[in-house]
Formats: C-alpha cells, sequence, structure tokens
C-alpha cells in the first residue's frame, strides 16, 4: 500500500464521519436545482396556434422558442453548480476566516476559501497543470 494511501486510511473514520456533513448539503442543493427545471418545464403550455401557418402561430412558435432556449442556458451552462460546491460545517475544513462567493448556479466565482469552490485545472485554462495525483504522481491525471 503506498505512504499516502496508507495515510489516508489512517483517517477514514474522520473522513466517514464528515461526508454526511459535505456531501448531502450538495446533493439537495443539486437537486433541487434539477427539480426547478423539470417543474419549469412542465408547467410550459405553447398557445393554441403554436401550429397554425398564419401570423400568430409564428409569434407563438417564436414565443416558444425563446422560453425553451432560455430554460436551456439556464439548466445547462451551470457553472456556479459544477464548480461552486461548497463543504460549508465540514468538521475537517479549517477556515481561514475569508467567505466563499455567493451560491449562484449560472456564474462561477473562483475563490481560495477552504471548503469553496472546486479547483479548475491549471491545463484547462491554457496554463501548467497545478494538480498532482497522489496515487499516481502524475500531472492532470
Amino acid at each position: 500500500m503506498e505512504a499516502g494511501g496508507g495515510a489516508a486510511w489512517a483517517r477514514a473514520p474522520a473522513l466517514l464521519d464528515s461526508y454526511g456533513i459535505e456531501r448531502r448539503p450538495l446533493a439537495l442543493r443539486n437537486t433541487a436545482y434539477a427539480r426547478t427545471f423539470a417543474e419549469s418545464l412542465g408547467r410550459f403550455t405553447p398557445a393554441a396556434e403554436i401550429e397554425d401557418d398564419t401570423a400568430d402561430g409564428e409569434a407563438a412558435r417564436a414565443a416558444a422558442g425563446a422560453y425553451l432556449s432560455e430554460h436551456g442556458r439556464r439548466e445547462f451552462n451551470i457553472p456556479g453548480i459544477t464548480f461552486g460546491g461548497r463543504y460549508d460545517g465540514s468538521p475537517i475544513i479549517v477556515s481561514d476566516g475569508t467567505a466563499p462567493p455567493p451560491d449562484v448556479p449560472n456564474d462561477y466565482v473562483p475563490t481560495a476559501c477552504p471548503g469553496a469552490g472546486r479547483h479548475i485545472c491549471g491545463w484547462r485554462m491554457g496554463g501548467p497543470c497545478t494538480t498532482r495525483s497522489a496515487s499516481t504522481g502524475r500531472y492532470c491525471a
């Protein structure tokens, strides 16, 4: 067993104790966000004339297209959900006194606040990678 792996197993009880505290709020947050979109799409009722070959039908199709386009943008362009998860209240993360950025689904604010946000690897942004895998020793594994 690798030294790093052995050290991780030695901390396993504390890590397992923190799992529900850290991950459950994120799971609830993400599920609630997804639910709002399922409900939003289900509440959309197209105008009766949407299939008519008329100016009213064209306007109804344009309105439906605008609604669905905006719906899709808000549902799938979610860097705040993807990268902005926070581990508020974790017993294994020590605060440095900085405040995390706001939790906004469609916006991500990089931060060094402990327990806030996800590190985005440097190679994805065109620079050198700073993330090293503990198991392989390679960067950006």
